[in-house]
């Protein structure tokens, strides 16, 4: 028999079995997880409610299953765009994927997801590196890195692009300077130089500007920033380091080092790729979203995503390695 709302008892009234049960037993039942209400309630009624301690959860029985009452949902979460292509022949290292973080309340309802690609590396025609492509999670969305400039060819210099964190800028007939970052999601690259060829500067990462090539070496990859979201504090969006004739630049959190061929960034880090010196640029790491919801929250995904979950304290991390231009995320 279904719940039966609201009644006002009169004096002297007999009650029966299924008005006890209806009307005098829906009040919040605190049960210290779902085996023990299990135990305790054979036959649920629709719109009965319960308090599960374990996750802290209010669920009401619909008819057929126990769901989570929700309102409005705690939300954290780490959205990071694709790193930029390293550069080539005396170049810049990419710049670092854009990185957001935040804690929000949603309502429940369906959300656009979308994890950037990293870009390419500068190849053997010596075109500057590919910038990443962007991230998007809920209403927003990120930009990915710009790609490290590039000595020779034709043009003689190919500069650095901006990005969410600009490229660093290669070796050249002049200072060439790094690409431009934008302001709250990323930095500048650093600026090549022309002293005796010696080199390109570091991607921008996340949490700094990349580093100018010195008169021995070429420019360190800017730092990225770092997050315990999963459980562990994890640095990523790094810069990529750029490259020279002497010292080549290094990298940290997921960007990469430079070398005779640049290292690739470290993929779902948003790293920027390493430059390379006679050779090609390493390509960018992809981008990622993590989000963080209390557990009990239902969550679902179209099919295009791929996703881990596991749990950390009281919530469920979500960690999302792709997801094309058409994914959803439904939560709640």
């Amino acid at each position: 028999m279904a719940a039966g709302g609201f009644k006002e008892f009169t004096a002297g009234e007999t009650l029966d079995e299924d008005e006890i049960n209806d009307y005098l037993m829906q009040g919040v039942l605190v049960f210290a997880g779902t085996a023990a209400r299990g135990s305790a309630i054979g036959t649920p009624v629709e719109g009965q409610f319960s308090y599960l301690a374990d996750s802290n959860a209010l669920e009401f029985y619909d008819g057929s299953a126990w769901t989570a009452l929700q309102t409005s949902i705690e939300l954290e979460f780490v959205m990071i765009g694709g790193g930029g292509g390293g550069g080539q022949n005396l170049g810049g290292g990419g710049g670092a994927g854009g990185y957001l973080t935040d804690t929000i309340n949603v309502a429940a309802g369906t959300f656009p997801i979308q994890v950037g690609a990293g870009g390419a590396g500068a190849g053997a025609s010596q075109l500057v590196g590919g910038s990443g492509s962007f991230s998007r999670f809920l209403a927003g969305s990120i930009f990915g890195g710009g790609g490290g400039g590039t000595r020779g060819g034709s043009p003689a210099e190919i500069d650095a692009n901006p990005g969410a964190s600009g490229g660093g800028g290669s070796n050249g007939n002049a200072v060439n300077a790094g690409g431009l970052g934008f302001s709250g999601i990323g930095n500048n690259g650093g600026d090549g130089r022309n002293a005796s060829l010696i080199g390109g500067g570091g991607g921008g990462g996340a949490g700094a500007v990349g580093g100018n090539a010195s008169a021995s070496a070429g420019g360190n990859g800017g730092a990225g920033l770092s997050s315990s979201i999963t459980g562990s504090a994890v640095g990523r969006a790094g810069g990529g380091g750029g490259t020279s004739q002497g010292s080549h630049g290094t990298a940290t959190d997921g960007g990469g080092d430079a070398g005779s061929a640049g290292t690739a960034g470290t993929a779902n880090t948003g790293g920027g790729g390493g430059a390379g010196n006679a050779t090609t640029g390493g390509n960018g790491g992809s981008g990622v979203v993590i989000f963080s919801v209390p557990i009990g929250t239902s969550v679902s995904f179209t099919g295009g995503v791929t996703e881990t979950n596991s749990t950390v304290g009281s919530n469920t991390v979500y960690v999302v390695t792709a997801a094309g231009p058409t994914d959803e995320v439904t939560i709640g």
